[in-house]
């Protein structure tokens, strides 16, 4: 049996990658949260910016495969450091590295972006995810770089999702961008397609993202049909030209690598809904 570590299951992404590793020897690190005590493997309490722990973990368990889904938008500074760690680790050991990226290394004014599409971000977490590619393509030949997009999810609730529903109904003011676009992702679809390409010889750059791009009105406005969630006043769309904010606008990813590479089909925002809605279990994404 194969042996996978991965890292940040105590995230969105990284539970469900560990929920669906079955048929691995599954070895799982968490920082500042505990992950979910269901979860099949055995957890690790790791800082990942600890350079010497984080050898001396990896040593000693000798993963085949490490999927690096930990450091989020909320830890930016984690990023680079974890990384560089992480790497130095799996060049000495020969290990297969799965690094989840994002769409936000990209300047957002050249939609759509090819996989290999060079990497031009305005945005902090963005530049910071983009130092973590040149350090993985610099060190790591046989890596894969996963770019995706906003991960959505109901178990539980994704990050962002619960905080556009807790302040719909806190009556809060939300301005949802209608010229903002992005390529949601079901993150029960990621997670499979994560676990696909640690079990595969594919290696350099994949966009893993929904093939039809949205506004961000129109997902929000999606989301809170599915979860019962009645539209108020309080929801409103805008322009993000007109916020001040310095955000890439258009970030549509090109997925017909992924799409004849991987098995598990990438689902759109509408056909995830139908399968959230209908309670399917994981089993049946791939049907």
């Amino acid at each position: 049996m194969k042996r996978l570590f991965l890292t940040g299951a105590a995230g969105h992404l990284g539970h469900r990658v560990a929920k669906f590793a079955r048929g691995w020897d599954l070895f799982y690190s968490w920082h500042s949260s505990l992950p979910d005590k269901s979860l099949l493997g055995t957890p690790i309490h790791l800082d990942l910016c600890n350079k010497r722990d984080v050898h001396k973990t990896l040593t000693h368990i000798k993963p085949d495969v490490v999927i690096h889904t930990a450091c989020s938008n909320r830890s930016e500074d984690s990023i680079v450091p974890a990384i560089e760690n992480i790497v130095s680790t799996v060049v000495e050991n020969s290990t297969r590295l799965v690094h989840v990226s994002t769409d936000m290394v990209l300047d957002g004014d050249n939609a759509p972006y090819s996989d290999n599409a060079k990497a031009n971000p305005i945005h902090p977490y963005g530049k910071a995810k983009a130092i973590a590619e040149e350090i993985i393509l610099a060190n790591c030949a046989s890596a894969v770089i996963v770019r995706t997009s906003l991960i959505y999810g109901i178990c539980p609730l994704d990050h962002q999702t619960k905080w556009l529903v807790d302040d719909v109904k806190l009556g809060n003011k939300v301005v949802l961008f209608t010229d903002e676009i992005r390529c949601p992702i079901w993150v029960d679809t990621l997670a499979h397609s994560l676990l696909e390409l640690a079990d595969s010889s594919f290696h350099g750059f994949l966009n893993i993202a929904g093939p039809n791009p949205l506004n961000r009105w129109d997902f929000g406005v999606k989301l809170l049909d599915m979860l019962e969630v009645d539209l108020k006043s309080n929801i409103l769309p805008g322009l993000q030209a007109e916020s001040g904010l310095l955000r890439p606008r258009n970030l549509t990813l090109e997925v017909d690598k992924a799409q004849h590479l991987l098995d598990t089909p990438l689902l759109n925002v509408d056909q995830a809904i139908h399968h959230m809605r209908s309670g399917l279990s994981d089993k049946t994404i791939i049907d």
